[in-house]
């Protein structure tokens, strides 16, 4: 266990949460518990800042995983106001009723998941995860790509139409082979790790945030593209840190230069050390010759004891201290680890035999304390070279552009005629969405870049097509909702289906934010 005392708390940097209209938060951890020293605690504090927005109501989800065991805990309907927390008083007990500890960690992690509840959105994470998934999907095949862009002799296949819609200004840092068909590209202004983390987002919406140096490369290159959202989202990210509690084992190193007829008339010699740690600041050792009762043998017993013991600190003393004589000769050596008594005496007290020392001597002492695996000295650091890669999604922007790349119709490559509507669209983003496009089009041989289809009805055809681009649908009466599912069961549309009788049943509907400590 860390060395912090009960009710002492260990805090995250702030963070700032886009979704809650950029409202800044903290993650608070009370190791040692805050109502009650046998659990630890844990709570989210909503700090004051200048966004003029009253009473947020989320959901939480506390998870905490030590060395040993891990536990959850979830919280409905949490309302904040500016500067209060909400959290969890007993989320993981760590002390028996004796006041034993039931188990030490060398590390604690935290995670903070924030659920905004908005029951009238139309934008489903579930549905809008698959939109950024599929487009991942899309970027690796490079399915029916028409541009080639190289990178430090790393080539990526890409797509015209999503690049514009997303991100119109790299076509700025492109330079343009004529000559070549399918056309081709170079960019020189990022570097490999950049470009591929800036078309991943282009075309997935996620960012992944514990990227070390790269977060402010990644960042200054969306300054220069003139990426708001990707600039918004890189604001609204919380720090990945590791809080490291870093103990610095208390050391002592002294010669002593006794006198054996002193110590006689003195009864007992005292020296105090002094240690700068958190729990105790002198540790008291004493001399003291005793004799026993054949006067046979006289030893040199040595004790140990610590003023304003905290009984609850397991605090352990190692010493190594050798008797010399006064040329500076060793002659005996003892040494002992052991821990404090509730009473702050401890268990490991030693002693020589000096019955043929007739003057003066020396002890050399080696001292250390600590608490065993940890030492006494807390410090914080931040730490964000973590290898585990937590992503932050903002797939609503990436829903609302390739929305309006649909409904500009820009740089479609098939047009698809029903009855009287006709739809330009994009063949490899809906080739990759949804199994039922890959069978139309080849099915139905288009000419002149057109394929016509009179089987469905135009009206469930524009939802399916809107929600292929966006995950959304419209607001649409019952009846109508009714026919749209039927239509995504016979397509084998499974996520439109799901959506549709999330809407009939009155499903909540949920856009969740992800936040990460370790410790």
């Amino acid at each position: 266990m860390c060395p912090l005392k009960y009710r002492q708390q260990i805090c995250s940097p702030s963070f700032v949460v886009g979704i809650l209209g950029g409202t800044r938060w903290k993650l608070i951890l009370y190791p040692k518990g805050f109502y009650d020293p046998d659990y630890m605690s844990i709570y989210l504090l909503r700090e004051p800042c200048h966004r003029k927005i009253g009473i947020i109501s989320v959901d939480l989800e506390f998870t905490l995983k030590t060395t040993h065991v891990q536990r959850k805990k979830v919280l409905y309907d949490v309302s904040f106001m500016e500067g209060k927390c909400h959290g969890e008083r007993r989320l993981l007990r760590i002390m028996y009723r004796n006041g034993n500890y039931i188990f030490s960690c060398k590390q604690i992690c935290v995670t903070c998941r924030i659920i905004c509840r908005d029951d009238t959105s139309s934008h489903n994470n579930l549905d809008l995860l698959l939109l950024s998934n599929h487009l991942l999907l899309l970027l690796k095949s490079g399915h029916l790509a028409d541009l080639a862009v190289c990178c430090q002799k790393r080539e990526f296949l890409v797509h015209t139409a999503i690049l514009k819609a997303r991100c119109p200004n790299i076509f700025n840092s492109l330079d343009f082979d004529s000559s070549s068909l399918p056309k081709r590209a170079r960019i020189k202004k990022f570097k490999l790790p950049v470009f591929r983390s800036l078309l991943e987002y282009i075309y997935t919406g996620r960012i992944a945030v514990s990227v070390n140096n790269l977060r402010a490369k990644l960042y200054e290159a969306a300054h220069r593209l003139e990426m708001k959202d990707l600039i918004e989202t890189m604001d609204s990210l919380p720090d990945i840190f590791s809080l490291k509690t870093i103990f610095n084992v208390e050391k002592c190193y002294f010669t002593w230069p006794i006198s054996k007829s002193h110590v006689k008339e003195e009864e007992s010699l005292t020296r105090i050390l002094h240690f700068n740690t958190m729990y105790f600041h002198d540790l008291i050792m004493t001399l003291r010759i005793d004799t026993n009762p054949e006067n046979i043998q006289t030893r040199l017993s040595i004790y140990f004891r610590i003023n304003n013991f905290d009984e609850y600190r397991p605090i352990f003393l190692w010493y190594k201290i050798f008797l010399k004589d006064i040329i500076g000769n060793k002659l005996q050596c003892i040494h002992r680890k052991n821990a404090f008594r509730n009473d702050g005496t401890w268990f490991g007290d030693g002693s020589f035999d000096i019955g043929l020392i007739t003057g003066e001597f020396l002890l050399e002492c080696q001292i250390e304390v600590s608490d065993e695996r940890c030492t006494s000295t807390v410090k914080t650091i931040i730490d964000d070279s973590s290898f585990n890669t937590i992503y932050n999604y903002n797939t609503v922007q990436l829903s609302r552009d390739m929305k309006l790349l649909l409904e500009s119709g820009k740089f479609s490559d098939v047009t698809i005629q029903c009855k009287d509507q006709t739809f330009a669209v994009h063949r490899a983003f809906l080739e990759v969405r949804f199994s039922f496009f890959r069978k139309l089009f080849k099915q139905f041989k288009s000419r002149n870049g057109c394929v016509k289809i009179n089987s469905v009805s135009p009206c469930l055809l524009s939802y399916l097509i809107l929600y292929t681009y966006s995950g959304t649908i419209k607001p649409l009466q019952r009846k109508e909702m009714i026919h749209l599912r039927r239509f995504a069961n016979a397509l084998n549309a499974k996520a439109l289906e799901q959506k549709c009788v999330s809407f009939l049943y009155g499903e909540n509907e949920f856009s969740p934010l992800h936040g990460n400590l370790g410790g």
